[in-house]
């Protein structure tokens, strides 16, 4: 991904001076494989991460967003809604 960017630079006398440049961003995260086994009167669920597309590994997930972990294996013991996290080694993420 390029982001282009300009620069704007002004000095005491009040002279603006601008730039075009581009920064070279890596890409993140793009998409994910799941298994998801739903919660049953038994047993709790679970969601488990396959793989991770696009990205620098290593890769951490979560399910709150606060709280990431390097293992791909979730037990969900309510049923309701879960957003998944991924983040990679730079920082970047997909929710």
């Amino acid at each position: 991904m390029i982001v282009n960017s300009i620069l704007f630079v002004q000095d005491a006398l009040g002279c603006v001076g601008d730039t075009v440049f581009n920064i070279l961003g890596l890409p993140g995260p793009q998409s994910v494989d799941l298994t998801v086994t739903s919660v049953t009167c038994a047993a709790p669920g679970s969601v488990e991460v396959n793989a991770v597309s696009g990205g620098t590994p290593s890769f951490q997930y979560s399910l709150d967003a606060l709280n990431f972990q390097t293992t791909t294996l979730f037990s969900v013991p309510d049923s309701g809604s879960y957003t998944l996290t991924v983040q990679d080694a730079n920082g970047c993420l997909l929710d």
